[in-house]
């Protein structure tokens, strides 16, 4: 009985220890190279509007949900737009994660607010946007 009790302990241990170092990868947005960011990040928007039925032609849909998701959802409720940005977003999570480098990629490092100014500018202009 106390072997079993030691072998579910270590079990839960290691999973604990497993799981937090999956939650405690550093935001990718924050620490790679900005032209990797933007080149990644851009497939993923395309990838995103194919995948959400998004339309955006005016530049970044990324920086545009990240100023005002209301863009998205006119004549509704804000909330309505800020729902349809979430949707694109964790789809671009879902494409930009098959990259090595953007593997923990996930929708709040999309939306830090210091992530974002460190890329609001190389992706605006990514497009001519």
């Amino acid at each position: 009985m106390h072997n079993k009790n030691l072998l579910f302990s270590g079990l839960i241990l290691t999973s604990a220890m497993f799981l937090a170092g999956c939650e405690n990868q550093p935001n990718p947005l924050l620490t790679l190279n900005i032209s990797e960011i933007t080149q990644v990040l851009s497939s993923a928007e395309r990838a995103a509007m194919n995948a959400t039925h998004m339309l955006y032609t005016s530049g970044s849909i990324y920086v545009m949900c990240m100023e005002n998701p209301g863009n998205f959802a006119p004549f509704q409720p804000v909330s309505e737009g800020q729902k349809r940005c979430d949707d694109l977003f964790q789809a671009m999570v879902n494409s930009a994660n098959s990259q090595p480098n953007f593997k923990y990629l996930t929708v709040a490092d999309l939306k830090d607010p210091k992530a974002f100014q460190r890329i609001q500018d190389a992706m605006s202009d990514k497009d001519g946007g």
